[in-house]
């Protein structure tokens, strides 16, 4: 009797995690940004993810990290030129009922606030914005139109809002912003946006604002270096492909090509430091060139005219 009842107790333990958290654990998302101190100028192409979880009042919460590269564009010492990884953000989230909640425990008083409510309609104002900076943090935003993405068998909506300077931006139902997923969404002397969101190593989202070469996961060290290190041109391109990738390699490199929205298109490999893929059959758009490495994933954004 005793161990059916501390079965049911698992049992209802999982059943309360699994239903109070609807994030992907494997979420990572992309991001950009640039700050501005005085006459220096600093960009930072970073990625957020998730890696372990905790229970706090018997909500389900992932811990959010974030690796990437900080680097001067001009006026810095060379101090702001350096790589980091699994930087601990001390910041814990949640998805449910359509809501993005988290909690700050740098803060004071740590508790739980809604960083975006995605129950929104065309002219509603947008609630509730967590980690807008001052002097801007009663700015308010009004939904001015409403998209939708299929992602497998499910439609989510995009939000389209102006800010204050009458810029575009949008909230993408789950996924976060096109800020990043918690970012500020009003800045002072600094800007950040989304590139894309994956989730498993599938690319899942890729933001329209994205003006970057490309959508790469940063997981580590190792994996920045193999960033830098591959290449792919020209880009845009009419259908060939010259990769270059200068390191000795012992086995072939699995190279995949792969739509908008993960679906693998092509694959083939490489055996020696330069070579050519041919995409002359696929139509014109976006597509991400995937290297599987002995490092890890890279993952490459290219146009096809």
């Amino acid at each position: 009797m005793r161990f059916k009842y501390l079965i049911f107790l698992i049992l209802i333990s999982y059943f309360g995690k699994s239903q109070n958290n609807l994030f992907n654990s494997t979420a990572d998302w992309s991001i950009s940004s640039y700050n501005v101190n005085m006459t220096c100028i600093t960009n930072d192409i970073y990625n957020s993810y998730f890696n372990g979880d905790t229970i706090i009042n018997s909500n389900q919460y992932y811990k959010l990290y974030k690796s990437g590269n900080k680097y001067s564009q001009s006026g810095c010492p060379s101090i702001f030129n350096y790589y980091y990884t699994d930087l601990n953000l001390h910041i814990l989230t949640r998805y449910f009922n359509k809501k993005i909640y988290f909690i700050d425990l740098n803060a004071s008083n740590p508790t739980e606030k809604i960083f975006l409510d995605y129950n929104l309609n065309i002219g509603d104002t947008i609630k509730n914005v967590g980690f807008t900076t001052t002097p801007f943090n009663n700015f308010s935003f009004v939904v001015s139109s409403i998209d939708s993405f299929l992602l497998n068998t499910s439609y989510f909506k995009i939000f389209n809002f102006f800010d204050q300077y009458q810029g575009q931006h949008f909230l993408v139902e789950k996924f976060g912003s096109s800020f990043g997923f918690i970012e500020p969404f009003v800045h002072f002397e600094m800007e950040s946006h989304l590139n894309c969101y994956v989730s498993s190593g599938i690319t899942r989202f890729v933001s329209p604002k994205n003006t970057d070469a490309n959508c790469s996961l940063i997981t580590g060290l190792n994996n920045l270096d193999e960033n830098n290190l591959i290449s792919v041109s020209p880009n845009p391109t009419n259908g060939l492909l010259n990769i270059s990738y200068p390191h000795q390699q012992k086995e072939p490199i699995n190279v995949y090509v792969k739509d908008i929205l993960g679906k693998e298109m092509s694959m083939t490999q490489i055996f020696q430091n330069q070579n050519t893929i041919n995409i002359n059959n696929l139509n014109s758009g976006i597509y991400f060139i995937e290297f599987k490495t002995l490092n890890g994933i890279v993952i490459k954004k290219i146009i096809k005219e």
